[in-house]
């Protein structure tokens, strides 16, 4: 909206509110998370989830486009289509041939992506007829000879300010281009004339619209759910713009909260980096209820906020005051409303802190949007394009209907999961900033290498160990790993620093297209405040506070567990009943249960970020292995399923253990040397008592009976009870095991 829209709304909002007093309505607060949890697998034979006929990937492809052409046809019923296809697919190929198609057929087409350079991934494509797109190019000045995008406009750093600070790009062009009659040669502006039927651009335009329309159908490739988050930052220098009257004295208080916690920040107090809810609205709320009366009774919202400013050089831009009350105020009404009724707490969409004023809201969807969509996303939660794009008839608010396309397609590579942890980053290194574990009480392995110390907890030396270990299983071939960027720096010994890639940087990458296995190393951590940011932003109608705050003000969702299912092939199915005596396997896994949009979110930014991790292998082209190291389930079927990793190892020891002693037992079986207690022991850490006790001899035997013999051990002479014996190898055989 610009300035007056903002005005009219926010007035006609109040009008409203005066009118028709607000009736504020609590919902009963959910119950608090059990004190403990399991955190093993458990098993029952509940049924399957279903899924589609598994079919080719050739016939997937051939299904794929007839679906989307009749779905833009109209014979679907619905306003989006939402192609769930993984990596490997070829939806872009496919996507790409049914744009054609559709401009073939006469039809006006809009492709949406997350970057300008995917466009040159378009143009790779076979398919890909350059005739008939248009690359619609941003505002944009080329940094250098690098650079693929051209200059675009004169004045584009001064645009980027300009629109920042909440005024019309137009504006600008009239200020320092109208004069010159450049606005008129402007290669930016003079891209609304060009008559391609399919015009190529970028996600934002989702919400601010382009200079072309009368789109039919429009395509989106991967996930825009960012471009409608508007989380907008006043600086402390910005708040005050000059208005007069109660509205400059609310600029002024929120000036001086603004400079109080810089300073308190800078000095160490110990105070709030922000001031939000009922602190913030105790300070403003009083002069709030004049400034509304004063929207209310003076419709002329030029007596609010200087004039557009005219400037003649764009130099002059960053003294621009920052157009922003009329929004401020919108987002503060129902704040308010809260407060004025005696609320102690609710949902909080503006804070003031030490860099100035942070608004929360939702961008609203360009309103020349075709009602046709195509969107092209494996992951993204359906039930949030419904709420995004929902749409504006007769005045009542309508979601969009969605048809899901998710084929279940025939795939070459094996996916296993082991689930005793969550490895996320939290748990696995030590803070920077003192060097100490992050969990207090974390206990090292004697033997730990001192890197793990000062850089993981124990954890983190479990998580290494586990990877190193599938790491062997592929001795000779490439093995890519991919983590939580802050645990990176754990693996750099035992993995080549170029297969190691992280979490939120490794989308549309095909670096991992060669490996022969791919280790997903921990669970994606985003933070609560992104979270949080992001329900607020996307989310306006959510009123109530879903969140607590620590001692230290932090915010705090209460974590609730439920059982969650892993979904299994029918072979992986059948193995485990052979095994368990039960076809499916569960466990309990934190989340916020309690709060199904939070836990959607939450889900989006942490468990879709994995199956985008696992895509980088092209599993459902490429013969490969594909270790999972977290207890998250995903929406991915498995072709295995185990508590801990499985390297070998006797049910009696532990996979940490087994990692102690399994190169020395291939030292000892490739020199023909026998193995004893008295060696096991020292590998193992455990006494020799222990270890004869429990049988480990012959429980290593036992699995390893093609290799190993046993043969009593003429160090301890039977006297009492049965002889102790230690392995030989049996010759001319060739052990390796892990």
């Amino acid at each position: 909206m610009n300035v007056v829209e903002e005005f009219l709304f926010l007035r006609e909002e109040l009008i409203e509110k005066q009118t028709h007093p607000r009736i504020i309505i609590h919902n009963d607060p959910p119950p608090e998370s059990p004190g403990s949890h399991n955190s093993r697998l458990q098993y029952d034979n509940k049924l399957p989830l279903q899924y589609s006929p598994v079919i080719s990937l050739e016939s997937a492809r051939e299904e794929m486009q007839q679906k989307l052409f009749d779905h833009i046809a109209g014979m679907s019923g619905k306003d989006i289509m939402l192609l769930r296809a993984q990596p490997g697919v070829g939806k872009t190929y496919v996507g790409i041939q049914t744009a054609q198609r559709a401009a073939d057929a006469g039809l006006k087409v809009l492709w949406l992506s997350a970057r300008h350079d995917l466009f040159l991934d378009l143009f790779r494509h076979d398919c890909f007829d350059s005739s008939k797109w248009f690359h619609f190019l941003p505002i944009h000045e080329q940094k250098n000879e690098k650079d693929p995008i051209p200059t675009t406009c004169l004045f584009a750093p001064a645009q980027k300010k300009w629109m920042n600070r909440g005024h019309s790009s137009y504006d600008l062009c009239k200020n320092l281009c109208a004069l010159s009659g450049h606005i008129e040669r402007c290669h930016y502006r003079l891209q609304k004339e060009v008559k391609y039927p399919i015009v190529f651009a970028m996600h934002e335009l989702l919400v601010t619209g382009l200079s072309i329309d009368g789109f039919d159908v429009v395509f989106i490739d991967e996930s825009p759910v960012k471009v409608f988050k508007n989380e907008r930052h006043i600086p402390i220098s910005g708040i005050d713009t000059g208005a007069i009257g109660p509205t400059g004295e609310l600029m002024r208080i929120l000036t001086k909260i603004a400079i109080e916690i810089q300073e308190n920040k800078v000095k160490r107090r110990p105070s709030a980096h922000w001031k939000e809810g009922k602190a913030l609205f105790d300070t403003i709320g009083p002069i709030l209820k004049n400034v509304f009366a004063q929207v209310i009774l003076n419709d002329d919202y030029k007596s609010y906020i200087p004039d557009s400013p005219v400037i003649i050089d764009p130099s002059e831009v960053d003294k621009v005051p920052y157009f922003y009350i009329f929004h401020f105020l919108r987002i503060a009404s129902n704040e308010y409303d809260f407060w004025q009724k005696g609320e102690s707490s609710w949902a909080h969409r503006i804070r003031v802190g030490n860099t100035g004023i942070v608004i929360f809201d939702k961008h609203d969807v360009w309103d020349k949007l075709p009602t046709k969509m195509v969107i092209m996303d494996a992951t993204t939660a359906s039930e949030r394009y419904s709420h995004l794009f929902n749409a504006e008839v007769a005045n009542i608010s309508r979601k969009k209907t969605i048809e899901i396309y998710e084929p279940n397609i025939t795939r070459k590579a094996i996916i296993i999961q082991c689930v005793s942890r969550l490895y996320g980053s939290g748990s696995t290194i030590t803070r920077e900033r003192d060097n100490t574990p992050i969990n207090e009480d974390a206990e090292y392995p004697e033997d730990s290498e001192e890197r793990f110390k000062n850089k993981g907890t124990k954890q983190g030396y479990e998580l290494v160990l586990a990877a190193k270990g599938y790491k062997k299983k592929h001795t000779g071939e490439r093995v890519g790993l991919i983590c939580n960027l802050k645990t990176k720096s754990l693996f750099l010994d035992d993995f080549n620093e170029k297969d190691i890639f992280h979490f939120y940087g490794n989308r549309g990458s095909n670096e991992f297209s060669d490996v022969g296995a791919l280790i997903i190393a921990g669970t994606p951590s985003p933070s609560m405040h992104e979270v949080i940011n992001t329900v607020l932003s996307l989310y306006p109608d959510i009123e109530e506070s879903f969140f607590k705050k620590d001692s230290e003000g932090h915010p705090l969702i209460p974590f609730t567990y439920r059982d969650q299912y892993y979904q299994l092939t029918e072979k992986a199915r059948e193995a485990l009943y052979q095994k368990e005596g039960k076809n499916s396997a569960y466990r309990q896994v934190g989340g916020f249960w309690n709060y199904p949009i939070v836990q959607s979110v939450y889900r989006d930014m942490r468990e879709d970020e994995m199956i985008q991790a696992i895509g980088r292998a092209r599993p459902l082209t490429r013969p490969c292995k594909i270790y999972i190291l977290s207890s998250i389930p995903l929406n991915i079927l498995l072709d295995g399923v185990f508590n801990d990793p499985d390297f070998g190892q006797p049910s009696c020891i532990s996979w940490q253990v087994w990692d102690k002693i399994a190169d020395t037992l291939e030292l000892y079986h490739v020199n023909n040397q026998t193995f004893g207690y008295r060696e096991l022991a020292e590998k193992s850490g455990k006494s020799i008592d222990y270890l004869r006790s429990r049988n480990w001899i012959k429980q290593i035997q036992s699995k390893q009976s093609e290799y190993w013999i046993l043969r009593d051990d003429p160090s301890y002479p039977a006297k009492r009870g049965p002889q102790v014996q230690l392995l030989q190898p049996i010759p001319n055989t060739d052990l390796v095991i892990m």
